[in-house]
């Protein structure tokens, strides 16, 4: 999702220098567009800072019917919700929306926006992290990403002090004048507030039959690397919740196997689409066939192949091992879609969302 952010810039104050009371009551409500477009307005006061802001999602100079359209339909597409950050007495101080993605169990922050008056004072951070308390205290998720330019160096400081760590660099996304923006993506975990995964809910290598095994004999025979597979990219690996067939199979932690075969199907991109019903899991995995029943895959996607020292992991069926601690990868290996087609079945229902989303004929099994 696009969005980038404006946020504070220069030295950050502790918290406790900013007033004491009123920097820990700082609070959260809802956006009122009739009442709080004249700030954002007044906030949004030249091109370089729309651009910042939302860079080409919305046409400058922005009015109050074309803010409205955009924030109608990132709620219409991603169930997103517009906040003011307020003083204690009511002040707006700042503005961000923000959306959860029920397939991964993680949060987005989009369109933050910081009164230019106060940069430099702590507020934009102060801000961030209470919206993190949100996502993470009153949401439930287990990450929270968040885009911005790479110019905005203001703003990428103050993401870092509130938690957040870059993760990815996409180039070249934004042109404003002369210059070139890069987008960073930044993401902070529940545990780490800094690092997170985003792995799906529910991803767990976890086929539905497994030859039993002992596993304290297993240790003997752990190998120097495992494999871990998600759709997303990132530096360092995190443990997730994860809801498998039983008990050892939902706990928050790395899922990995001992080949890069058996994880290349937790690798593939899939997605949730709107209407899956009720939150289910999306597809389900058998002999290294992915049975995809709910959702989309792009036919043109990428995902990911972790290696990682087995260090750490204790192995807890014929071929699964999990680990509570987070892990640097040794190698970070990407797969094409277009590859591993053969290894997807799609049902009815997922072969109608994957022909409306990409057109007929271009998923083939």
């Amino acid at each position: 999702m696009g969005g980038a952010a404006v946020c504070g810039s220069g030295k950050e104050i502790a918290a406790e220098g900013l007033g004491g009371e009123r920097a820990l009551g700082m609070r959260l409500r809802p956006y009122f567009g009739r009442l709080d477009y004249k700030y954002i307005a007044e906030w949004v006061n030249d091109e370089r800072t729309h651009g910042l802001w939302c860079g080409n999602l919305m046409p400058y100079p922005m009015s109050e019917e074309s803010l409205e359209a955009l924030l109608e339909k990132d709620a219409r597409e991603w169930d997103g919700h517009g906040f003011m950050a307020t003083e204690n007495d009511g002040t707006p101080i700042g503005f961000f929306c923000y959306s959860v993605n029920t397939a991964d169990n993680g949060g987005f922050l989009k369109f933050v926006l910081l009164n230019p008056s106060l940069r430099g004072r702590g507020y934009g951070t102060r801000m961030m992290k209470l919206a993190l308390k949100y996502a993470f205290d009153i949401t439930g998720v287990d990450f929270v990403g968040i885009n911005v330019f790479h110019v905005n160096q203001g703003a990428r400081r103050c993401y870092e002090k509130a938690g957040f760590v870059l993760q990815t660099v996409t180039e070249a996304v934004y042109r404003h004048g002369d210059e070139v923006w890069n987008r960073c993506h930044m993401v902070a975990g529940r545990e780490s507030r800094g690092r997170q995964e985003g792995c799906r809910t529910g991803e767990t290598l976890c086929p539905a039959q497994r030859p039993a095994v002992e596993p304290e004999g297993d240790q003997a025979h752990r190998p120097a690397y495992l494999y871990h597979g998600s759709q997303y990219r990132f530096d360092v690996v995190i443990p997730h919740e994860a809801s498998g067939e039983c008990e050892s199979e939902s706990r928050r932690a790395i899922y990995a196997a001992e080949t890069v075969d058996a994880v290349i199907p937790f690798a593939l991109p899939i997605r949730w689409y709107p209407d899956t019903p009720d939150g289910k899991r999306s597809f389900n995995c058998q002999n290294g066939v992915v049975q995809l029943q709910y959702g989309s895959l792009d036919p043109h996607g990428v995902g990911y192949i972790y290696k990682l020292k087995s260090q750490g992991f204790e192995k807890i069926d014929g071929w699964q091992w999990i680990s509570a601690q987070e892990a640097v990868p040794e190698e970070i290996m990407e797969i094409r879609v277009s590859d591993y087609l053969d290894r997807v079945v799609f049902s009815e229902e997922a072969r109608a969302i994957n022909d409306f989303l990409y057109g007929t004929g271009e998923m083939k099994e």
